[in-house]
């Protein structure tokens, strides 16, 4: 398999468009458009539904974009690790990332640091939660920021941040909609326990609102099926499949129906972590960026 091959289609997924990739690629289009054909033979199936006005992914390009990201993502660790094997003074810091985890609000926490340090170069990577714990685990990552789970137990953590989770109504549900709800303008946890709960799969989200049900004695009703995105969440409410909560980052920002959620102790949160692998907290640059994430 061609890892040229892969990047186009990378591109090409991002940009939704051939020509454009091409540019951003250094090909010609029909270089491009061919090699995408040949990766589309090799995995069985078309990755893109091409019109003469659009292009969008199939949902086999949709299951399959997030492993071509894996797999060019692979590849640069890969020289990262030959680069610091021939050059151990290189200074790096490996950061694993739930999809939770807002990108904006990170550069800012970090851009004081940068700016302090920099000859330290901060690689991200984006992984569910399963993948980070076995990347801190096996040293392929410094440190994992996502919400609390069991690889807080075993690691040193810093506490970032709490986002406020919002509940979006099942379209169609008008005892929980915005309009019906009144001055109050919020909605208790209690009030959703009857309404079937779109979950996504992976980032930390469905097991820490799980635990909020179980923690306040309720039993949720879990929508059977499962978005693969946040963007598919809030789309399947809408449509009326079900209802969801989310952070409100997660949320689009045209969205006027979802109401803040609320415990009896005040509102619903959900806090990020970075948990740290203690073999690199060994090195300075590492153990700096602790401090200042701890003090910031």
């Amino acid at each position: 398999m061609n890892l040229n091959h892969l990047r186009f289609a990378l591109a090409v997924a991002k940009t939704l468009s051939f020509s454009r990739s091409a540019e951003q690629c250094c090909v010609t289009q029909p270089t491009l458009s061919n090699g995408i054909s040949q990766l589309e033979e090799q995995l069985g199936a078309p990755l893109f539904e091409r019109t003469t006005r659009q292009v969008t992914l199939t949902p086999f390009g949709e299951q399959m974009l997030p492993h071509i990201q894996e797999v060019l993502t692979s590849v640069t660790e890969l020289k990262g690790a030959a680069d610091r094997w021939f050059n151990p003074t290189h200074q790096l810091i490996r950061i694993g990332l739930s999809p939770l985890v807002p990108l904006n609000w990170l550069q800012e926490r970090l851009a004081r640091f940068r700016a302090d340090n920099p000859a330290v170069e901060i690689f991200f990577k984006q992984c569910f939660v399963d993948d980070l714990a076995t990347r801190l685990d096996n040293g392929t990552i410094d440190l994992a920021m996502l919400p609390p789970g069991p690889m807080s137990q075993r690691h040193p953590t810093s506490n970032l941040l709490e986002e406020a989770l919002l509940f979006l109504p099942q379209d169609g549900q008008p005892s929980l909609s915005a309009q019906t709800m009144g001055a109050q303008g919020a909605v208790s946890l209690k009030q959703t326990a009857e309404a079937p709960i779109i979950l996504t799969q992976g980032c930390g989200l469905s097991q820490w609102i799980e635990g909020l049900y179980l923690q306040q004695g309720l039993t949720m009703q879990r929508y059977p099926g499962q978005a693969l995105s946040y963007e598919a969440a809030e789309s399947w409410a809408e449509l009326g499949l079900g209802a969801t909560i989310l952070p409100a980052s997660r949320l689009s920002n045209d969205n006027h129906n979802a109401l803040p959620l609320l415990l009896p102790e005040g509102p619903a949160k959900l806090p990020l972590q970075a948990v740290w692998s203690s073999h690199a907290l060994q090195q300075g640059h590492i153990s700096a960026l602790k401090a200042h994430l701890d003090h910031c």
